[in-house]
This record gives structure tokens, sequence and C-alpha cells, in this order.
């Protein structure tokens, strides 16, 4: 999370949404966590049984590995029920527009189609396979809260006292 942009993003818009979420640190702070940069490391110790849980991971990812790990279950915490929007635009100043816009639309295709994971691991554009109502974090000005220096250090300072007992 701190090495992470976007760890470091759905730590502040869970700590957001629920009240429980520094309670939640404190608590994992205390089972002896491991810290990951990123998604993939922390599925294959989850997958070789080194870890139990795997939180923060990105969703993505490990749906795309259920397809090939038996052992693996997705489990979608109700109390943090985040989720980012894949989002691309092409900037009026691309230098090249047309190609930029033909990249997006292949992405939308690819993943309209449902590529194999393998080939290219997208999300299908539908809504969860469960059902669940899941809260999107919203493209707004608000994200730009969290970037501010001031409320980045203060966030990370408690983020680690909270983890890192």
């Amino acid at each position: 999370m701190r090495q992470s942009g976007l760890g470091y993003l759905f730590a502040t818009q869970d700590a957001r949404a629920s009240e429980t979420y520094w309670r939640l640190m404190e608590v994992m702070g205390s089972l002896n966590t491991r810290l990951y940069c990123c998604s993939g490391a922390m599925i294959d110790d989850l997958s070789e049984g080194t870890i139990a849980v795997a939180y923060n991971v990105l969703g993505s990812y490990a749906t795309a590995r259920l397809e090939t790990d038996e052992m693996l279950e997705v489990i979608l915490p109700s109390d943090f029920p985040t989720t980012m929007m894949r989002t691309g635009f092409v900037s009026a100043q691309s230098p090249n527009p047309e190609d930029a816009a033909a990249f997006v639309r292949h992405l939308i295709e690819m993943q309209s189609k449902g590529a194999s994971a393998t080939s290219f691991p997208l999300p299908p554009l539908a809504a969860t396979a469960t059902g669940t109502n899941r809260s999107s974090i919203a493209l707004e000005p608000a994200l730009m809260t969290y970037l501010d220096v001031l409320k980045r250090r203060t966030f990370l300072k408690e983020w680690v006292s909270a983890i890192i007992q």
C-alpha cells in the first residue's frame, strides 16, 4: 500500500466507506500480517498455502487465477465493497488521438468478447457474477483529496501505526 498507488487508493476508499476499517487494520497488524507490493505475489503465496487470506487484491487477477487453481476462492467482503472501474480516455492534446482511440476501442472489444484470462485478463463488462451490489469508486474531484501531501502522510502514518505493531 505504501508502494502501490492503486493499493493506496483502495485503502483510502475503504477507510471512507467503513468505520471499521481502522479496527480491521489493527487486527491484521496483530496477526503478523505480511505486506506485498502487488496482487500477483499475494495470490501466489495464497495458492501455495504460505498465507491463508489475501486482502486488497485486484479482483480481476484473483478471478483469472480461479480458472487454473481450484484451491482459491474469492470472497467479497460486504463491509468493503469498493471496486474500481477501468477507465480510459483520449485527451484532445494527444499527439496521436486516432491511435489512442483505436486502442481504447480494442480494449472494449476484447473485454466485451470475454477473451481468455491467459490472452487478455480483463473482467467481463457485465455486473458481478455473484449478483451483489458493488460500490464503485466514483471518478470525481474527491479522489484528489488523498493526493494532498499532508493528507497522504497522515493517512500512511495512521496505517503504519495500525498494521505494523
